[in-house]
């Protein structure tokens, strides 16, 4: 398996800028031994992301007593699974992807996507998680459809995909413990059992309140044009311990060049790529997650369809409906804690926050809306598009 990993890493993984090589370094500096793995991380890479075992630290180890073959949702924490919602402006609702009107995408042919991480606002309970374990990442990609029925200028083409992998860390001081801790924190589980809430390093403080991170600028946002409107996506976060981790090795490093202090750090954004090259980015980020052991889901999924036009809809229709707004991603688990303020909130500047609040009081309000529950947002541009060599 060894050999395997190193084969991987050092092959199709290098022309990645090196940064297989990268990996493998600071593997070899975290490790003092055979190293230690995340539970259950390597299976969800391997069996949710179809991610190759010996491409996987461990994942050589564990194939014999994987039956099924390619990916499936068996490996994910259901509780932890994203669930996507957006304001509907007319109803003055929130309203889950799946409500949005037909009528109110575009209608057909081809469409350009852009998808800007925003803002990643946790629970107390979570926030608790995220200090104790000291960092996280944010992973997501979009791509596009196999395209083996696709006609003229997208039938000679390879399916395209685009990925951003990043770090978070807390912000300063976010551990001291309070009152307003121990308030905020009642109840945050909501309903229990398992996934229901991010476990927490033994005799850890918690956060003062939910905290909220800053993700990307909008020059950051990933776009990409989805032929006949049909794609898919990947959307996951966790928190990791960085001690004897590659990826607080890996971390460390790029903290050098963003700087001391900074919450959100993009440590792999690739803008257009080719569905192989996809497959050894999600590799990388898998060994990084589960190298180290130590870490704790916010949010997984296994690629998820996402439909942009109408038309699409007709042939993946439990595909993720995307329009131009802004929406949030809960944990599953959270959304009984949701529920009684779908009617009561709406997103601004990335928050939820109450229906009258304007940008004034978004500071202020975010941090006592809904507060048991984690959510990223992200906001989200759909428009028509033209298969066209420059369309990318």
């Amino acid at each position: 398996m060894q050999s395997n990993r190193r084969s991987f890493l050092a092959g199709s993984a290098t022309s990645l800028f090196g940064l297989g090589q990268f990996l493998e370094i600071a593997m070899a500096r975290a490790e003092t031994g055979a190293p230690k793995l995340a539970p259950g991380v390597v299976d969800f890479w391997m069996d949710a992301m179809g991610i190759p075992p010996d491409s996987l630290l461990g994942g050589a180890a564990t194939r014999g007593r994987h039956a099924s073959s390619g990916p499936s949702v068996g490996a994910t924490d259901y509780a932890r699974e994203p669930l996507f919602l957006q304001y509907d402006a007319d109803e003055k609702t929130l309203i889950t992807a799946d409500q949005i009107p037909t009528k109110n995408l575009t209608s057909k042919g081809d469409a350009q996507v852009q998808f800007q991480l925003s803002r990643m606002r946790l629970n107390p309970e979570d926030a608790k998680a995220f200090h104790n374990y000291t960092s996280g990442g944010i992973y997501v990609d979009l791509q596009q459809h196999q395209l083996a029925q696709a006609q003229g200028f997208w039938a000679a083409m390879e399916p395209m995909a685009t990925s951003a992998f990043s770090a978070v860390v807390p912000a300063a001081g976010a551990g001291k413990s309070g009152k307003a801790a121990a308030k905020s924190a009642k109840g945050a589980s909501s309903g229990g059992g398992k996934g229901a809430a991010v476990a927490t390093a033994p005799g850890a403080s918690s956060p003062s309140s939910a905290q909220a991170i800053p993700l990307q600028n909008a020059n950051q946002a990933q776009s990409l044009m989805l032929p006949s409107g049909k794609g898919k996506t990947a959307f996951l976060a966790f928190v990791k311990d960085r001690k004897l981790s590659a990826f607080g090795t890996f971390l460390s490093a790029f903290e050098q060049l963003a700087g001391a202090g900074a919450p959100f750090i993009p440590l792999l954004n690739l803008p257009v790529v080719g569905s192989a090259t996809l497959g050894v980015v999600r590799g990388l980020v898998a060994n990084l997650q589960a190298h180290g052991g130590d870490q704790a889901w916010i949010m997984q999924s296994p690629p998820l369809d996402i439909v942009a036009t109408a038309d699409s809809i007709a042939e993946v229709p439990e595909g993720l409906r995307l329009r131009s707004g802004s929406y949030i991603a809960i944990p599953k688990s959270h959304a009984a804690a949701l529920k009684p303020y779908m009617n009561k909130v709406k997103i601004l500047d990335g928050f939820l926050v109450p229906r009258e609040a304007t940008m004034m009081d978004a500071f202020d309000a975010h941090q006592t809306t809904a507060p048991e529950v984690s959510y990223i947002s992200v906001n989200v541009g759909v428009k028509a598009g033209k298969a066209a060599p420059a369309a990318g």
